[in-house]
């Protein structure tokens, strides 16, 4: 059953965010950053500006969480440029799908999951590579080692034709 209080609170809240999406239109890239005098915004200003789309917002969110999404993605995937690359991703994902709730307090542990989460993911797309490789180099191997019949056939064939050619200088020099 509705209560009062809850009809005002969500009320409020949408009256919150419309307010919020009014002042990103108005916004300049620069008035992302804060001055001497006032203070950068908020996390959750931020990402309510990210979903509006304005790329100020993902360069600060990039400035203040760039460093520890690499650390993260390092420690991972212990390589430097898989680790930029999936620091790359991890924003770009950000900015194309926005899949996240700007009002919820938890953005650094959402995209610290998702870092970690997308880096075992590639470790085990490496690891099927590698299989896939090794195998491939097993077969390749296996089937080199031992000549097929007409391989053989041919080789045997070749062989005698030099044998013959060997004989023939052999014979003529000697005259």
């Amino acid at each position: 059953m509705l209560k009062v209080e809850d009809v005002k609170r969500d009320l409020k809240c949408t009256q919150q965010r419309s307010a919020q999406s009014d002042l990103w239109k108005d916004m300049e890239p620069s008035s992302f950053r804060g001055s001497d005098n006032e203070p950068a915004l908020t996390e959750t200003e931020l990402l309510h500006a990210l979903k509006a789309k304005h790329p100020a917002a993902l360069e600060m969110l990039y400035d203040r969480f760039g460093g520890v999404v690499y650390g993260v993605a390092l420690k991972v995937l212990k390589n430097d440029s898989e680790a930029e690359d999936l620091t790359q991703e991890i924003f770009l994902e950000l900015w194309h799908r926005a899949a996240f709730d700007p009002d919820h307090p938890c953005f650094v542990r959402y995209l610290l999951t998702m870092t970690r989460s997308r880096g075992i993911d590639k470790l085990r797309s490496r690891r099927r590579t590698l299989t896939l490789i090794q195998r491939w180099g097993q077969t390749v191997t296996a089937e080199t080692t031992s000549p097929t019949p007409f391989e053989q056939a041919a080789l045997t064939e070749r062989s005698q034709l030099v044998r013959e050619a060997l004989t023939h200088l052999s014979n003529n020099s000697v005259k």
